[in-house]
């Protein structure tokens, strides 16, 4: 099996570009999600993508921002995974079918990503994260 790697740096682009590269680079990771940046309307991150088989994984470092997946945007032909997150710096809010949960250092949390949710993550976060297509999980 064939490992592949990709670093995104956001970070190193000029700031009024960062947010959108940084929600085009989740998006192509799980489908399309709003993403809203730190009160400048930015974002510093970095995503470490390695792909082995059908497998994402992840290490994902990003300052203050927001990620939603709105209800009209939800739906299993458009977020095709699930996703199994591991935080390992800062707290995060996950958001899902009403309920709340917050995440810190050595939390983990897995969901399915076609449904309506949210992650807001207030300060500086680092995660390890794993994609995996649904077909794969059942």
């Amino acid at each position: 099996m064939t490992a592949y790697f990709k670093s995104i740096a956001p970070h190193l682009a000029p700031q009024r570009e960062r947010l959108a590269q940084w929600s085009s680079a989740l998006s192509n990771l799980c489908g399309p999600l709003r993403v809203d940046g730190d009160n400048s309307g930015s974002i510093n991150g970095h995503i470490e993508i390695a792909t082995v088989g059908r497998l994402k994984l992840c290490r994902i470092q990003a300052s203050r921002h927001r990620i939603e997946l709105p209800a009209q945007w939800s739906g299993p032909s458009r977020h095709q995974v699930i996703k199994v997150l591991f935080q390992t710096h800062g707290t995060s809010m996950f958001e899902q079918d009403g309920q709340r949960v917050e995440v810190g250092p050595g939390d983990g949390l897995a969901y399915d990503v076609s449904r309506p949710h949210t992650i807001l993550n207030p300060a500086q976060t680092r995660h390890l994260v794993m994609v995996i297509p649904k077909e794969m999980a059942d």
